[in-house]
């Protein structure tokens, strides 16, 4: 395998340089179990000849490793991987009680309000919260930690009347689901996108990452049982501290089988609560 990069620096912008690219490929070995804890890993020259680059880029993301507490070098033994406890990861779920998984997860966390304020949201968004051209929304910005170790980028837009019904310090003590819940505005069902993207230097610096690390994203719009747009999310995670699992049965199709998501009983359960509400 061969690894490839143009820039000599990192940042927005700028190409990944190569000593950070090889950098990201180990993690992600890392954090996969690639490497057996109690096995040394492959020496510099072995992981040189593997990546196709030099010692000396090798040795740069190692450096970035052992400052992260990914590897650990003992004298005359070799390095040894280091991958994190996965007790310490957060647990995110797909299926029918999606809105009641995300509350869940909003009272078992700690959140930073970074921004707060009223503003004219971009085209895009306003379609997607179905608003008129000019109409403001409240934007808020905030980052989760689960154990004092951030995890989550948030950045939400909700249609200003609902929105001037909660304040910064509400957002600090409650989910947003259960604030719009308290003004009136009950989420009922959510549509979302899920991809990857890369951390920009105000996302890193709030998650505590390198600029360039790999981000997972989740774009969600929240609707009402009446299909009004009650709030537009992009959510960015640290992949190493947060995890998305989704059930599948297999269906049959009109022309061949087919994967499917699956209910568990639990979110079987509160679907029909909320339904009998």
């Amino acid at each position: 395998m061969t690894v490839t990069a143009k820039a000599d620096e990192r940042g927005r912008g700028a190409s990944v340089p190569l000593y950070y690219s090889v950098y990201l490929v180990l993690r992600g070995k890392i954090l996969e179990q690639a490497f057996e804890p109690d096995k040394p890993m492959p020496n510099e020259m072995e992981l040189g000849a593997a990546y196709g680059v030099s010692r000396i880029t090798i040795r740069r993301a190692l450096d970035e490793l052992a400052a992260e507490g990914l590897i650990r070098r003992k004298q005359g033994r070799g390095t040894f991987a280091c991958p994190p406890n996965v007790a310490t990861q957060v647990d995110g779920s797909l299926g029918s009680g999606l809105i009641e998984n995300l509350i869940a997860m909003g009272l078992e966390t700690q959140v930073e309000v970074l921004d707060f304020r009223l503003t004219v949201p971009p085209a895009s968004i306003a379609h997607a919260l179905n608003l008129d051209p000019g109409a403001k929304v409240q934007k808020v910005i905030r980052v989760r930690s689960h154990r004092g170790v951030p995890f989550s980028h948030l950045t939400t837009y909700v249609p200003e009347d609902i929105g001037r019904s909660y304040t910064r310090a509400d957002l600090k003590e409650q989910p947003l689901l259960v604030l719009l819940e308290r003004a009136g505005a009950a989420p009922h069902y959510a549509k979302q996108a899920i991809s990857a993207e890369l951390a920009d230097p105000d996302v890193a610096g709030a998650l505590g990452i390198s600029v360039g690390e790999a981000l997972l994203t989740i774009t969600r719009v929240v609707f009402d049982e009446h299909e009004r747009p009650l709030e537009y999310l992009r959510a960015l995670y640290r992949p190493d501290r947060y995890v998305y699992r989704m059930s599948m049965s297999r269906e049959q199709g009109t022309k061949a089988m087919y994967w499917s998501p699956k209910s568990d009983p639990v979110d079987e359960a509160l679907e029909a609560e909320r339904k009998n509400r």
